[in-house]
């Protein structure tokens, strides 16, 4: 298993030990979902990335906090013999997570951490258009985020 995160012109923001400790969560998510041999990349970048990407793959010309692309299709069987393979990439806008956080009120370490989980989850097949899957993600999300502490 293996979740890759790279921080685009936010080195200085989070530290190794947060980004470490973020990776493990979404981890134990392929773990938990059979997806041990599944690579995942996430991508701290800033509104102009993520507005160039919302724009291009979902026709909507404004930035946004997460995006998901999932490489495999529904149904689609796993690669046999233990074969890792690219799950997909999750891209999260730091500017988006600063702002949400202080609407909120908790901190942008736990608003990056509940967008990278949220985006794992959708890369897991779950979504939100409907209030019963919604409540099931967010329930998913609350799980995952207390494990190690994160209270968004």
């Amino acid at each position: 298993m293996t979740v890759a995160i790279t921080l685009i012109n936010y080195r200085d923001q989070l530290d190794r030990k947060y980004v470490a400790e973020l990776e493990l969560i979404l981890n134990r998510m392929l773990i938990d979902y059979g997806l041990e041999h599944g690579e995942v990349s996430v991508a701290i970048a800033d509104d102009q990335l993520l507005g160039n990407l919302n724009r291009e793959y979902r026709n909507l010309d404004r930035p946004t906090d997460v995006l998901s692309f999932g490489y495999l299709e529904p149904g689609e069987d796993l690669p046999s013999g233990g074969s890792i393979f690219a799950l997909g990439d999750i891209y999260i806008s730091y500017q988006r997570a600063a702002t949400q956080a202080a609407e909120v009120g908790h901190s942008i370490r736990d608003e990056i951490a509940l967008l990278a989980v949220h985006g794992m989850l959708h890369l897991l097949g779950f979504d939100h258009d409907e209030e019963a899957e919604a409540t099931k993600m967010h329930e998913k999300e609350a799980l995952y985020l207390s494990s190690l502490n994160f209270k968004p």
